[in-house]
């Protein structure tokens, strides 16, 4: 009642009538609010007829309690300390009572079932009441420009290569994203059984965890000077690593020994198969000890989910969330193995397939995190395969639900996978763009290399002699001078 009108509309903006802890002071707070809104006068003598009117004057103690309310009100000028300390109380007394829920549900029902449904409550309300609140930034048009004039100099100075912290490590997907990938997104990497869905997402994943998704390349100039001689300087090539985003991979069909093991030989580049059967030369167990030494130091978590339902997912993730605030990739492999205690009793694929899609969805934004989800193709895209077309979206399982819940599709496609003869190029690989939200689409494919050997996507494509060259130049083991330490 005693603030200005900039600083009673900073309070609404901040505090909310349920953040008091005495009921009466929220129905106050709320009547004052509309007041202000409706622009009329907010007086002790209006706000008292308001009190009475809505039969708030017994809870307020009457006319002197709602005077004693007016004289203790804090300065205006320390309203932004006084709202602080409001929120402040009312998260705790938010997390207090989810701590009591819990234990009551527990108590009442001591299941497993009810023991984890409580746990995943409680990180909920936990997560809810330790929100940053969201407010709204307005800048002037000035700042807003100043922004964009430094992100496009900074494109334009390294010929479109640069990209933000979560690079893919493929340059022209990258592009394609518009500077890789984006928190609260959630992509989907979608392809038939053995196309490569799993190595796609984790060679994405390493790299935003190594930071070498992307890089800048210098080459060797000549400068000519005024008396017309030559000083050549070399550069050679260099690379500019950005930061290291921490990754969960959640494993619902490989064992974390095995996909540790695929992503160890993955990156070193050897033989997989002369590995596993014990034909491993000395330069085989130097990449290998120096892959290590890379996914070693990298912030990587491998989760051994076999069997999980969607719900312990989400309550898993969240608590993961808690003890590492920097999680910022989350990939679930695939998505197809999760359970849905929710509609388990439909007996329906669809409206499973739809629930974990909506639920993985939700999980990414209230986690603030990039969503990499893997789902399997219909049959009918194998038939496909064989005849020589390429995936659509319409080929998802429950497209309908799984491909609205997607920010992003991308469909893996080997043409050497449904057909094996002369004529076919085992090697040949596509990166189909089936969906890219606020971007280009692709359903041609973006060409790269399938090395069957470890298990890769090279970004490389054919000349005209038809030999394969890199498009843009990554991260390898064997070019000992191109490592930045």
């Amino acid at each position: 009642m005693q603030a200005p009108d900039l600083a009673a509309a900073g309070l609404m903006r901040t505090v909310k009538p349920e953040d008091f802890d005495i009921e009466a002071h929220g129905h106050l707070f709320r009547l004052l609010s509309a007041q202000m809104d409706a622009g009329a006068a907010v007086d002790l003598m209006t706000v008292a007829q308001l009190v009475q009117d809505h039969q708030l004057d017994v809870n307020l103690g009457g006319l002197s309690g709602l005077s004693d309310i007016y004289t203790a009100a804090a300065n205006p000028a320390d309203f932004d300390d006084y709202a602080r300390e409001v929120k402040v109380k009312a998260r705790a007394r938010g997390i207090i009572q989810s701590c009591w829920k819990a234990v009551k549900s527990i108590q009442q029902q001591p299941t497993s079932d009810t023991v984890k449904d409580a746990a995943g409550a409680l990180v909920d309300g936990i997560l809810t009441s330790m929100a940053d609140e969201q407010r709204v930034r307005i800048v002037p048009l000035r700042e807003a420009l100043y922004e964009a004039t430094d992100d496009l100099e900074q494109t334009m100075a390294n010929r479109g290569h640069v990209t933000g912290d979560r690079a893919t490590g493929f340059t022209d997907l990258d592009r394609l994203f518009i500077k890789g990938l984006h928190l609260t997104e959630n992509i989907v990497i979608a392809g038939d059984t053995s196309i490569g869905k799993t190595s796609l997402a984790v060679q994405i994943m390493e790299n935003m965890a190594t930071g070498t998704g992307h890089y800048r390349e210098f080459y060797d100039y000549d400068v000519k000077h005024a008396h017309d001689w030559h000083v050549e300087v070399e550069a050679g090539r260099a690379r500019c690593r950005y930061g290291k985003q921490a990754c969960l991979l959640v494993c619902l069909e490989s064992s974390q020994m095995e996909m540790a093991s695929k992503m160890l030989l993955g990156r070193a580049g050897v033989n997989v198969k002369a590995i596993q059967s014990g034909m491993m030369a000395k330069e085989d167990l130097r990449l290998i000890g120096k892959a290590s030494e890379a996914l070693g130091s990298a912030p990587f978590w491998i989760w051994d989910a076999a069997g999980i339902t969607v719900e312990e997912l989400s309550a898993e993730t969240k608590n993961f969330k808690l003890q590492h605030p920097e999680l910022a990739v989350i990939c679930v492999d695939h998505c197809g193995l999760l359970g849905a205690r929710a509609v388990k009793d439909h007996g329906n694929e669809t409206a499973v397939a739809g629930y974990v899609s909506s639920t993985l969805r939700n999980l990414y934004k209230q986690l603030n995190v990039v969503g990499l989800s893997l789902w399997q193709l219909n049959r009918e895209a194998a038939a496909k395969g064989s005849r020589g077309q390429r995936p659509t979206r319409a080929d998802l399982r429950s497209s309908g639900r799984i491909e609205q819940d997607a920010t992003r599709v991308i469909m893996p496609f080997r043409p050497g996978h449904y057909k094996q003869d002369e004529d076919t190029d085992e090697t040949e690989a596509y990166l189909i763009i089936a969906k890219n939200r606020g971007g280009a689409i692709n359903l041609n494919g973006i060409p790269c290399r399938w090395d069957a050997t470890c298990t890769r996507f090279l970004s490389e494509q054919k000349d005209e002699q038809g030999n394969w060259r890199p498009r843009h130049k990554l991260f390898s083991l064997r070019e000992e001078d191109q490592q930045v330490r």
